[in-house]
C-alpha cells in the first residue's frame, strides 16, 4: 500500500470483500518486519509462511486508501491470523 508522505509497505486488507468489489477505495492495515519482537495487543504477528520475514499487522493504523495505490497480492490470511486480527481491530477501535 501506498499512503502519500509514506514509503510503500506491505499491507492486510481488512475490509470485506463485498465493499472492496465496488467501492474505489479499501480500509487497510500497515504491516512492518521491524520490532517483531514486541507485539501489543492492536497488533498481530503474521506467520511467516510465503512472507520474506516475520511481520506484524499495526490495526492501530488503520487507512483508507485507493484501490490503485495497491500492488501485487501476497497470501490470505489463515484461519487463526483473522480470529486474532479481527481482536485486534476491536481493541484498536474500541469497538469490543
Amino acid at each position: 500500500m501506498k499512503i502519500p508522505d509514506q514509503k510503500p509497505r506491505p499491507a492486510v486488507i481488512i475490509s470485506p470483500g463485498f465493499l472492496n468489489e465496488v467501492r474505489p477505495r479499501v480500509l487497510a492495515a500497515p504491516c512492518t518486519s521491524q520490532r517483531v519482537d514486541k507485539i501489543a495487543r492492536t497488533e498481530v504477528l503474521l506467520d511467516s509462511t510465503n512472507l520474506p520475514r516475520t511481520t506484524k499487522v499495526q490495526c492501530q493504523d488503520i487507512a483508507s486508501i485507493k484501490k490503485t495505490d495497491l500492488n501485487s497480492h501476497i497470501r490470505p490470511l489463515t484461519t487463526g491470523e483473522l480470529t486474532t486480527l479481527n481482536q485486534a481491530i476491536k481493541i484498536a477501535t474500541g469497538l469490543w
